[in-house]
């Protein structure tokens, strides 16, 4: 099988999580197909490259504030801006040329850019729109919670999205997303588009329970993601401001650690007597080990998110909303091995009751179900199988 695979980003020893993603899923891709990605490099530069062999680096552009505001004008999504670059069309026009692949497959929205590049091809490839989630859902969140003028712009930028969805993924051979409610609204949005349902891995010999763990006190409850984004934001003040607060009156000594790069000043004003706001930090299953409970109370955002399983896969005891752990395997069932909690009381309810030893701690039974469901290996033959059954329709 020859796979041109188009990431968002190179493979290489990178944090963010299209380079996670890239570092752990393709080369296990590469083990099972004859592959050839087109890669854009991260704006700061590259360390650590993998997959050199057969990678090909393309330009990704840096739009300035009027081409972005030039964008708010046009029909097509501002996620397209930096992807669709004269050198990036160049080299898909190449490599389809000399590779005659049997499977186009695009990684995330933005890459869809280069879409019609492929469908305009004589005798095309498969193509496969790896979309990860609904992302007009997220917009259309984002647009009720935003103030008005930046509303009035997300709104816009929702519906834009909401088009591509409808319009553009029935031309494809295969929508992947990550979690059974973005699949459910993707197939009402897009009738005509199939929609596979593939969870995302977790690097299992990164996150495992046994390793160094941070010096964060007896009674540590922790909450990790990427905190420049509005999700995570949103999480972190409802954490801080409503859940906790509840539950010091019943342990004062608590002690809330809220950890991931990029906060927001919203998140850097949450630093308190008892809250952390780390910043990045080095080595986050230290923290993930060391917690005494994960908290995860997100309420914003869509598709699978891949913290909680990371959090599982370390053996923490976790309380999460619903919305957190939606698209999980058997999330809403009693023996999942997280407790579920939807409003500030139960949440620091369930915190507390697992700190004082009244909820029986899920950490072993949170390793099993990490290790058996969500490693990259188990993803990348889900894909492969999705491969085999396009190409032979």
């Amino acid at each position: 099988m020859k796979v041109l695979y188009i990431a968002p980003e190179y493979p290489s020893a990178g944090r963010t999580a299209a380079q996670v993603r890239a570092n752990a899923l393709l080369p296990q891709l590469a083990q099972r197909t004859d592959l050839q990605i087109l890669a854009y490099p991260p704006p700061d530069g590259l360390s650590g490259r993998l997959l050199d062999d057969c990678t090909t680096s393309v330009e990704r552009a840096a739009p300035g504030k009027l081409a972005l505001l030039c964008a708010t004008m046009s029909s097509s999504p501002r996620a397209f801006l930096r992807y669709n670059t004269r050198n990036a069309r160049a080299e898909l026009a190449r490599v389809l040329q000399d590779f005659s692949p049997d499977v186009v497959h695009f990684d995330s929205i933005g890459t869809l850019a280069l879409l019609d590049d492929v469908l305009a091809v004589a005798d095309r490839p498969k193509i496969i729109a790896h979309t990860h989630d609904a992302v007009s859902r997220l917009y259309d969140r984002l647009a009720g919670s935003a103030p008005l003028g930046r509303g009035i712009l997300t709104r816009k930028e929702q519906r834009k999205l909401a088009a591509l969805e409808r319009n553009l993924l029935p031309q494809t051979d295969s929508v992947i997303v990550d979690s059974e409610e973005d699949a459910a609204f993707l197939k009402s949005q897009a009738p005509g588009a199939r929609v596979d349902l593939v969870p995302l891995g977790v690097d299992l010999n990164r996150f495992e329970p046994n390793g160094e763990l941070a010096d964060l006190g007896p009674k540590a409850v922790v909450f990790s993601g990427s905190m420049g984004s509005e999700q995570s934001a949103d999480a972190a003040a409802f954490l801080a401001q409503k859940v906790m607060p509840r539950g010091w009156a019943e342990h004062p000594d608590a002690h809330l650690f809220i950890v991931g790069g990029n906060p927001t000043e919203q998140v850097k004003s949450l630093e308190a007597d008892k809250v952390t706001v780390t910043g990045f930090v080095d080595d986050l299953t230290a923290y993930l080990r060391a917690a005494n409970v994960y908290a995860c109370p997100l309420r914003l955002g869509s598709g699978m998110r891949t913290r909680v399983v990371e959090a599982l896969a370390c053996g923490a005891d976790m309380v999460a909303t619903s919305f957190a752990v939606r698209g999980l395997h058997d999330a809403e069932s009693p023996d999942a091995p997280f407790y579920l909690a939807d409003d500030e009381q139960t949440f620091a309810e369930r915190i507390m009751a697992i700190l004082d030893g009244r909820l029986p701690r899920r950490g072993e039974s949170a390793v099993k179900y990490a290790a058996e469901r969500y490693s990259w290996a188990a993803v990348a033959d889900q894909i492969c199988a999705i491969y085999d059954e396009i190409v032979v329709q």
